[in-house]
């Protein structure tokens, strides 16, 4: 961590910390879908849902620089580091992983590969035991001033934040009412400016992102090709004839904010300032 350094400057790097924030959330995507896309490789949710987003940001920043990307772009991870005793605690202990997204991959099939191959690296190698110790010692040895120092020096090494969150399997009611669906979004630390987060719930997913609007400039634009690049990968590893299972839940929102926008084609967009 200590000697990695920082990403290729890009229309998403901000020099200084975001002082307005743009969401946007994706149509309902079937989870079985990706588990099977990810499987046709063994791979795994969370390794497709790395190559969609990497399949996004390449054709995002060949639209907004006029040229293709070339590379990788660092992605941090959050990675729960609670022991055992806490499992049923309330407290939030979290470590985070760096993931080299393979942006700059010739095809999808090779970015989903990539993907498989650098979180199987991940998952075998000691970064999440090591990210564990750290954490453990630097909350419990230094102060705020210090945590924050490194906390901002860590998120600098990045483009952007990526959080899989899943709810509930099945059906939910809250109150006696029944669930259309959630979304939830990640903070963004530091000076990044993009935090991307995929919600499972009742057989479907959404992606949502939450971003500097100074950064990301069209938001809709990238949530298109979130959903184009969903669409590319289940037709590449699936086949043309494959159907998405019908989604168990209503296409509507739960979602709500004094400060929404302007639903777009593919999704919905609303301001914070």
């Amino acid at each position: 961590i200590v000697f990695l350094g920082r990403d290729k400057r890009t229309v998403l790097t901000q020099k200084s910390a975001h002082r307005a924030r743009v969401t946007w959330w994706s149509k309902k995507l079937s989870h079985e879908t990706v588990t099977n896309i990810g499987a046709s490789i063994h791979g795994t949710v969370n390794d497709t849902c790395c190559a969609i987003l990497s399949g996004a940001l390449a054709k995002y920043l060949e639209r907004m620089e006029g040229k293709r990307f070339r590379g990788h772009l660092k992605c941090i991870i959050p990675v729960s580091v609670r022991s055992k005793k806490e499992t049923y605690q309330l407290n939030n202990r979290v470590g985070a992983l760096f993931l080299k997204l393979p942006v700059g991959a010739t095809t999808p099939r090779r970015r989903l590969e990539l993907c498989k191959h650098r979180m199987d690296w991940l998952k075998l190698g000691p970064s999440v035991p090591v990210t564990m110790l750290f954490i453990r010692l630097t909350t419990k040895m230094l102060n705020n001033w210090l945590c924050n120092f490194l906390q901002q020096t860590y998120s600098q090494k990045a483009t952007l934040i990526f959080s899989n969150v899943m709810g509930s399997p099945t059906e939910a009611t809250f109150l006696g009412a029944r669930v259309g669906g959630i979304m939830g979004f990640v903070p963004l630390p530091g000076h990044m400016s993009l935090g991307v987060t995929v919600t499972t719930f009742n057989g479907s997913m959404r992606f949502g992102l939450v971003a500097d609007p100074n950064a990301l400039t069209d938001p809709a634009l990238f949530g298109q090709l979130i959903e184009e690049e969903y669409q590319i990968l289940r037709e590449e590893c699936l086949g043309k004839m494959y159907t998405d299972s019908s989604p168990r839940d209503s296409e509507g929102s739960s979602f709500s904010s004094s400060s929404a926008g302007s639903a777009a084609a593919s999704g919905h967009v609303g301001y914070d300032i």
